[in-house]
C-alpha cells in the first residue's frame, strides 16, 4: 500500500508543483489537499493488489484476469483521488 501511496504523491506532484498561475482566490494552502487526499485514494487502490495474494487461484487465466481488474481497480482509485484532491482548484 505504500507502493501506492508514492505513486499517488508523485503523480499529483506533477500538477501540483507544476502550477504556474494558480488562481489566489484557491488560498494560500492549496496544496495540502491534493497531497493527502491522491495518495490516499492510491494506497486504497493497491490494496486490490494485496487482496489478489491472499487469495490464489489456480489458473493462469483467472489469476491473469484478477491481475486486470485489479489494475483497473487501481487506475480508477487514481482518478478519483486526483478529482476528489484538485476539486475547487484545477479540477474546476
Amino acid at each position: 500500500m505504500g507502493i501506492g501511496a508514492l505513486f499517488g504523491f508523485g503523480f499529483i506532484s506533477l500538477f501540483v508543483f507544476g502550477a504556474d498561475n494558480v488562481d489566489p482566490a484557491w488560498g494560500k494552502y492549496w496544496q495540502i489537499k491534493p497531497l493527502i487526499v491522491t495518495p490516499l485514494f492510491g494506497s486504497i487502490g493497491s490494496l486490490a493488489f494485496y487482496l489478489r495474494d491472499i487469495f490464489p487461484t489456480k489458473s493462469v487465466l483467472s489469476d491473469t484476469l484478477i491481475l486486470v481488474a485489479s489494475a483497473i481497480v487501481f487506475i480508477m482509485t487514481i482518478w478519483v483521488g486526483l478529482v476528489l484532491g484538485l476539486d475547487g482548484t484545477m479540477w474546476d
